[in-house]
């Protein structure tokens, strides 16, 4: 027979975040590292187009937002579930 135990809320918080918020923010920062990267390929490889030279700009500016901006969130997450565990204890 099978026994079920409760969860406590600092299990399901850690299991909410490794499941499903680490897997979505890790596949984002590789979507900004891949933008990012195409915007350095199409700055390098424009010549003398300064309009694809300007867009390149734009992605390596935006991808970089991106890859700054996951790890903001990632850092606040754990943050957060390192707070609420503290909290639990007492």
């Amino acid at each position: 027979m099978i026994a079920y135990a409760a969860v406590g809320k600092i299990a399901l918080l850690d299991r909410i975040q490794s499941v499903i918020l680490d897997p979505i923010i890790t596949l984002l920062f590789a979507g900004a590292v891949m933008y990012f990267v195409w915007g350095l390929v199409e700055t390098i490889t424009s010549g003398d187009d300064s309009t694809k030279r300007k867009t390149g700009s734009n992605h390596i500016m935006w991808g970089l937002v991106g890859i700054f901006i996951m790890v903001a969130v990632y850092g606040i997450l754990n943050v957060v579930t390192a707070t609420i565990a503290s909290l639990d204890q007492y």
